[in-house]
């Protein structure tokens, strides 16, 4: 997450403040541009005209997102050219809301899957793939990276988000130390659930 903001450009002498002191959840750059969450609103850096640079609203959410910061994660995804947000919230139960950032009405639009695409999510970091690519991956699925916030003891490691059902188990490795595989075969979604979990947390104790 983000309390600071700034940015700068070539020949500039200083970084000018864009945001402090706000909770700006994830951020990314997306087609030139770059954006911020917060639990009302996906944010972008408006950077033209004769104004200093801003923060501006690229889209609004019909109500307030309730997460906590401590079991919930929230995520911009590149998902094929389109930017969408991934709300992943614990209660009793782990629930994942997917919207679409409507750019022309300014709108968060909710949606039911991924247009046919993958997540692969972890705390702090998410990739979107093509099965059309990786033919072994799943289709409109969240995979969760390896690490004891993403997958604890009550959560599983692959959401079909369409028809809204999980893997029975969570995915195992054998033959590993502190969940690092060592010499076994492993199958890309294995290898992408690594790359996106935090270098702060890979054990799997």
């Amino acid at each position: 997450m983000l309390r600071t903001l700034a940015v700068i450009k070539p020949g500039d002498p200083h970084w000018t403040v864009v945001d402090r002191g706000n909770l700006l959840l994830p951020a990314m750059s997306f087609a030139g541009r770059f954006y911020c969450a917060t639990f009302e609103a996906v944010m972008v850096v408006e950077t033209g005209g004769d104004q200093p640079p801003r923060l501006v609203i690229a889209a609004n959410l019909k109500s307030r997102l309730h997460s906590s910061m401590i079991t919930d994660t929230l995520h911009l995804v590149d998902n094929g050219g389109e930017l969408i947000l991934v709300d992943r919230q614990y209660t009793h139960r782990r629930t994942y809301r997917v919207y679409r950032v409507d750019m022309d009405s300014r709108k968060m639009v909710p949606i039911r899957g991924l247009g046919g695409r993958a997540v692969f999510m972890g705390t702090e970091l998410a990739l979107s793939v093509s099965p059309s690519v990786f033919p072994s991956i799943d289709a409109d699925a969240i995979y969760l990276g390896f690490e004891k916030r993403m997958i604890g003891m009550r959560c599983k490691s692959l959401i079909h988000l369409v028809d809204k059902t999980a893997d029975a188990e969570p995915r195992q490795l054998r033959g590993s130390i502190d969940g690092m595989p060592l010499y076994e075969p492993l199958g890309l979604d294995i290898y992408l659930s690594w790359c996106v979990a935090s270098l702060r947390d890979t054990s799997m104790d």
